[in-house]
């Protein structure tokens, strides 16, 4: 059928499509009105332009659109991009130029409605995109920004209100823990840790206990101020030991040797035995007497190995007329010093002259036991011992029995030896009376 329509009526086939033709008979169109340009549908003359075609009768894929493809004809096409649509024709977008949303410039996502208008808090949430400074201005809603946390920044989350809250490093408000309260402590030194549990904390005027020290117990030592005193700036001192009271021993490697960690005595001593005589060293007991100077001290060295305490003083005389004064002094740097003991005054008598009822408390070490005579009484002396005289030493290498002891010039006065042993002289081949203690 070819040629244009116009305004009279014409008549066409007409009837519905059976096997490979129409059946016959007419169509009836009405007569074209203007405009004069259409096309022919089903229900009669349509002007190009109008909505005449319902959207129903359009076939469209779910969820597609139809797009002007390049041949200016309408296709079926799926959105694609940085947005997505569904048949309600609600748009999501998802990245912006190819980049996802989720960092502090973008929102998560962007709805649309059917009608293709944002929704306003969504526009305002994509403006802060553009615009970071809205956020101060709060034109950007809230809810649409991201929240700070371990791995990411953001804004911080809403506090609550109040003043008592703080903000944790997980983004989270909490309330302060309990304030610990001060408390006195109550643990006491030693050599294991104390670990304590207590939720308090210790006060800054107070102080652990320190234990005393014992046998068991680590602790302080407390000053008795006699055995052991403490000045002021905490310097500590000691009584000397002695038999009877505790204090300190002092190491001078002559009366008491320490080697490998083992104390020794430095001279070998079986120990004293009651009823015998005991005298200094450095002489041989001889047994016979000679004449002795008046006011002359006659010292000789007397070795105590440990405490000890002597009760008789004596010398043997051949004489009966005349005194002796007896006693015993400190000796340092190789000579008598101060005295220990005055013994006492007694008359002579013949053989044993013994002063009795002392107590002669020695400590361990070196002292020079002495007699003095007011006149020239004949007096036991020893011999030189020459073996025992390197202790003492010599004037020269060729007079070594210059050290068997001492002398000191003293005017006699009974009960009354000098403090200080009066200027001592190295006794050279002088015979030195023997003075003797017993137990």
């Amino acid at each position: 059928m070819g040629g244009n329509l116009v305004g009279t009526q014409t008549k066409f086939f007409n009837g519905a499509p059976t096997g490979t033709g129409f059946r016959n008979g007419t169509i009836a169109f009405d007569t074209a009105t203007t405009p004069w340009t259409g096309y022919v549908y089903y229900n009669g003359w349509q002007a190009f332009g109008s909505a005449g075609v319902p959207p129903s009768d359009i076939t469209l894929t779910d969820s597609h659109i139809l797009v002007g493809n390049s041949s200016n004809l309408a296709a079926d096409v799926a959105m694609s991009g940085d947005a997505a649509m569904a048949d309600t024709g609600q748009i999501t977008v998802t990245k912006s130029s190819g980049m996802a949303f989720g960092s502090a410039a973008f929102v998560s996502t962007a709805t649309f409605d059917a009608a293709g208008a944002a929704a306003a808090a969504q526009a305002a949430a994509e403006a802060f995109a553009a615009n970071a400074s809205n956020l101060s201005s709060g034109t950007v809603p809230q809810a649409r920004l991201q929240v700070f946390g371990a791995a990411q920044s953001g804004i911080v989350p809403l506090s609550g209100g109040g003043t008592a809250n703080f903000l944790r490093a997980d983004g989270t408000w909490a309330a302060p823990p309990a304030s610990a309260s001060g408390a006195n402590p109550t643990a006491t030194m030693g050599t294991a840790v104390v670990n304590g549990s207590a939720a308090t904390f210790m006060r800054s005027d107070a102080c652990p206990a320190l234990p005393i020290a014992t046998t068991s117990i680590v602790g302080g030592v407390k000053g008795d101020n006699s055995t052991v005193s403490i000045a002021g700036d905490g310097t500590l001192s000691a009584v000397s030991a002695t038999s009877s009271t505790p204090g300190i021993v002092q190491i001078d490697n002559i009366s008491i040797h320490i080697s490998g960690g083992k104390i020794a005595t430095g001279i070998e001593h079986p120990g004293y035995a009651a009823g015998r005589y005991y005298f200094g060293f450095g002489v041989n007991a001889a047994g016979t007497t000679a004449a002795q100077s008046a006011n002359t001290i006659y010292a000789i060295p007397f070795y105590v190995p440990f405490p000890t305490v002597f009760t008789k003083a004596s010398v043997f005389s051949g004489t009966v007329s005349g005194h002796v004064e007896m006693g015993i002094y400190n000796v340092a740097n190789g000579a008598p010093t101060s005295l220990v003991q005055d013994f006492g005054s007694i008359a002579l008598a013949s053989g044993s002259t013994e002063i009795t009822g002392l107590t002669i408390t020695l400590a361990a070490g070196t002292y020079a036991l002495c007699c003095a005579f007011d006149g020239t009484p004949s007096i036991a002396y020893g011999n030189i011992d020459t073996g025992e005289a390197w202790r003492m030493g010599g004037s020269n290498n060729g007079s070594i029995q210059s050290g068997a002891g001492w002398t000191g010039a003293w005017t006699y006065s009974a009960g009354a030896l000098p403090g200080t042993f009066p200027s001592p002289v190295y006794a050279a081949n002088v015979i030195l009376p023997l003075t003797f203690l017993r137990l």
